[in-house]
């Protein structure tokens, strides 16, 4: 091999090698894109989605539950059956939900003690950098009592989201839970 050939050979090797490595770091930055991107309920609670979660509470009681989730698009409208299971007992929360521009509104219904769905509640929503706010008033599943609801969900990997939920009463945090969504394989909508 002349030295000349040898020259253009290098720098075949150089420029693949180059192009190999800018397609890798792209390749690898959109996936680190895709698995930060802001959390979409109307996208993300597509299909079965299963939560884990505890509420806390001023006096310190620690209340564990689970939850499945189902959901599906009606029109513009996301429709979320929720399915609380609570070590005393099982509730239902019913959620409507539908992104207007850089906000959300829609209602949601909560299972009272008596075991009925309660009339529906405004829910208002909004975009942030990273995910979304939903707040309201309503009742705890299971509760009576009309409380303030206030939801900071965000993405945390893929087929992931977290949920910071603080609840109050005149203005006071009374209760919080922490709650992480995941998606089973099988649930997650196709593409």
């Amino acid at each position: 091999m002349s030295s000349l050939q040898h020259v253009r050979w290098l720098r075949r090797a150089v420029l693949s090698l180059f192009a190999f490595v800018m397609l890798a770091a792209t390749a690898g930055a959109n996936a680190a894109d895709s698995q930060n991107a802001p959390f979409r309920p109307e996208t993300f609670f597509l299909g079965i989605t299963r939560s884990t979660g505890e509420i806390h509470t001023l006096g310190f009681i620690r209340r564990p539950f689970t939850a499945r989730l189902k959901g599906h698009m009606a029109g513009h409208w996301l429709i979320l059956d929720e399915r609380f299971a609570f070590p005393d007992g099982n509730r239902r929360q019913l959620w409507r939900l539908k992104r207007v521009g850089d906000a959300y509104e829609g209602t949601v219904r909560t299972e009272t003690e008596n075991g009925v769905l309660a009339p529906a509640v405004p829910v208002k929503g909004k975009v942030t950098e990273t995910g979304v706010v939903l707040t309201y008033e309503g009742r705890s599943p299971g509760g009576s009592t009309r409380l303030h609801f206030r939801h900071e969900i965000e993405t945390t990997g893929p087929g992931k989201a977290s949920n910071h939920v603080v609840i109050s009463r005149f203005g006071l945090p009374i209760a919080s839970a922490n709650v992480t969504f995941s998606k089973p394989r099988h649930g997650r909508p196709r593409r």
